[in-house]
């Protein structure tokens, strides 16, 4: 375990250093997506959080995962996922954590199927959902105050609107700019018409992955795909 000095100064590219939050994701969910049982709380699996408190917590994440993008691009997505994820953890609910990483290992999936990226394609289904534990209220004063479009569908359900919001802060919080990801994220709710591939890709993943949807239809899906490797009926699947 690392002695910390200097807090300010911490960097999270020493993470793995620290004995708790090595393979944190793994006790989490295993290759066949079964979520296990084991506490996830920040205090709990992350030591490091009770040194430096969340909110600073996540501003450090964030300082270090927009100088990898700018950095990178979306090349090498796998060196900074640790703080993706960690920061991920830090913005939502366990639930909603165990739900993000069953979709990403999902799209992953699809995207070996359809022949796209599958670390693009993962990495949107990951964090689609990091503004989903924001109230309807405060959602509503970030779209205003950021002048962010917004749909019939949304206003209707502002619930809705953590996509919106969650793609704007993928890119203003995360450096994140990569247009085919933000939009995603933006469409993982409402979809739209001609999405692109990662969009379908997103979109199915999050209403299919199977730690939420216990009924079997991921199976549904991946058989589609198996046959034919066509999307388009594999989202015939949701109607």
């Amino acid at each position: 375990m690392i002695n910390i000095t200097n807090i300010t100064n911490f960097s999270f590219n020493h993470i793995n250093q620290f004995e708790k939050i090595q393979n944190f994701d793994h006790k989490l969910i295993n290759k066949d997506f079964n979520i296990k049982s084991e506490e996830v709380s920040p205090s709990q699996s992350i030591g490091i959080i009770s040194f430096l408190g969340e909110r600073k917590a996540r501003k450090i994440l964030e300082s270090e995962i927009k100088t990898h993008f700018a950095e990178n691009g979306l090349n090498n997505i796998e060196e900074i996922e640790p703080q993706i994820k960690l920061w991920l953890k830090l913005k939502v609910s366990k639930e909603r954590y165990k739900h993000s990483l069953s979709a990403q290992k999902t799209a992953q999936k699809i995207a070996a199927y359809v022949g796209y990226d599958e670390a693009k394609a993962g990495l949107a289904a990951l964090i689609h959902d990091n503004a989903k534990k924001i109230s309807d209220d405060d959602l509503k004063k970030i779209v205003k105050k950021e002048d962010l479009e917004i749909y019939s569908e949304e206003k209707e359900k502002p619930e809705r609107l953590h996509s919106p919001v969650g793609a704007f802060f993928a890119e203003s919080k995360l450096g994140i700019t990569d247009k085919d990801v933000l939009n995603a994220i933006r469409f993982h709710t409402i979809g739209r018409k001609n999405m692109t591939l990662i969009e379908k890709i997103v979109f199915l993943a999050d209403k299919t992955e199977p730690y939420f949807r216990k009924d079997g239809l991921d199976d549904k899906v991946f058989e589609v795909l198996k046959k034919n490797g066509d999307i388009d009926k594999a989202l015939d699947c949701l109607n």
